[in-house]
């Protein structure tokens, strides 16, 4: 099951069961908040041309998978969840598109409404909401990019947030 996309963003942090869902990413190691636009920019393409080529079928939303603290170093994985798997990885300009799994069990999620660098406001209130419920995170969190900042105003960018919970 891939992460659900409400027709509108959630305006309360809402808690939501998820069964292992199939993706298809690009995984960059070790990065900081610094690296986050190059390993956008550098995968998006890449991603695009794999759809091209027929590597894979998008089942829902462009995801950014953060692993780890993001204050620190972290590992990301940026992509698409999928209906169906991909059987091997594929290299696209240099860059490898693998095969991989969201994280199956309890997930907190709220939806955020404006442009990218307001995010943290909405990361704030959901890890609020969570502490509030007496819930605690693990160390996965999700941004399902619902609208195309190529084609939508960046202060009506929807982008729906996802922690992973214990």
């Amino acid at each position: 099951m891939t992460f659900p996309i409400p027709a509108e963003a959630p305006t309360e942090v809402t808690i939501v069961d998820l069964a292992d869902g199939p993706t298809a990413t690009i995984r960059f190691d070790g990065v900081t908040m610094a690296d986050l636009r190059n390993c956008y920019d550098s995968s998006s393409g890449v991603l695009q041309a794999a759809i091209q080529a027929g590597a894979f079928t998008p089942a829902g939303p462009f995801l950014g998978i953060y692993h780890g603290d993001p204050h620190g170093t972290f590992d990301l994985e940026v992509g698409f969840p999928v209906e169906v798997s991909l059987e091997q990885e594929r290299t696209f300009d240099g860059l490898t598109v693998r095969p991989g799994t969201n994280l199956a069990g309890s997930w907190a999620t709220l939806g955020h409404i404006g442009s990218y660098d307001t995010l943290p406001n909405a990361w704030m209130a959901l890890m609020d909401g969570v502490s509030s419920a007496g819930r605690t995170f693990r160390s996965t969190t999700v941004e399902a990019y619902v609208s195309n900042p190529m084609d939508t105003p960046a202060e009506e960018l929807r982008t729906d947030l996802f922690a992973s919970l214990r």
